[in-house]
């Protein structure tokens, strides 16, 4: 998941340095092997769902904070993997294998920055799926730490419950930084997204822009005449001028 939400963080440096950072070519521990990743990951998905059928969530009888936050695991830990799927499915799997990854980047704007009757719904998707991801991870690491005996005391339970909290907020901040640059061109720090046309992010200032002109300006183009000048044409007579013409 760090890899993952490391390589949608660098969608705010451009589409080139987000399909760098995401092909399969460029990522380090895919050319080590795709078994390292989804197998572990596959199996922690089976034996978590397994672990939900057969829990019995006890919050309504004894409405601990404990007893929340183990529930809390097994609801986004469901959550959490109908989002990696859908995620894997539509974005890192064509991303990962494409010959041209940096089409990623305009696919992921696209879906993120739709709308549907003016309300975003794929963005706010994201950021839930993203929310339910770093909730687990966050839990989970605290949680694993306290079950496999590494944090005996109570002092190192507090100190693996901080490490899990501020793991799982740093993530979703820099998850939900990446979602909100793409679905509306602004980030987390307040500053737009740069585009060519200085619609966003660096934009050009008016007095540097030169002023646009069809045709020369007016002081350099001369005087626009259909003929000769009023002083410099004879004047017009359809026939000899009265003291020209002879008496009659």
């Amino acid at each position: 998941m760090l890899v993952q939400v490391g390589v949608l963080a660098k969608v705010t440096d451009g589409p080139q340095a987000f399909g760098e950072a995401g092909s399969w070519s460029s990522v380090r521990y895919a050319r080590a092997g795709l078994a390292l990743v989804l197998v572990p990951l596959a199996f922690h998905a089976i034996f978590g769902l397994f672990l939900t059928a057969r829990t019995e969530l006890s919050v309504t009888r004894h409405p601990y904070s404990g007893n929340w936050l183990h529930a809390m695991q097994r609801v986004t830990g469901v959550l959490t993997l109908a989002f990696i799927a859908y995620y894997g499915v539509y974005f890192w799997g064509p991303h990962a294998f494409s010959s041209r990854p940096a089409r990623a980047y305009f696919e992921l704007e696209r879906a993120l920055s739709t709308t549907h009757e003016g309300v975003p719904a794929v963005a706010l998707a994201f950021l839930f799926g993203l929310a339910a991801c770093a909730f687990h991870l966050g839990h989970g690491i605290s949680s694993f730490a306290t079950r496999w005996g590494m944090a005996r005391s109570r002092k190192a339970r507090s100190f693996a419950a901080a490490v899990g909290a501020l793991t799982g907020i740093a993530t979703f901040a820099l998850a939900a930084n990446a979602v909100l640059y793409l679905a509306t061109g602004w980030r987390i720090s307040g500053e737009e997204r740069a585009s060519p046309n200085g619609a966003c992010g660096v934009q050009l200032e008016r007095e540097e822009a030169p002023p646009h002109r069809e045709g020369p300006a007016a002081e350099d183009a001369p005087p626009h005449r259909e003929g000769p000048a009023a002083e410099d044409a004879p004047p017009h007579r359809e026939g000899p001028a009265a003291e020209d013409a002879p008496p009659r």
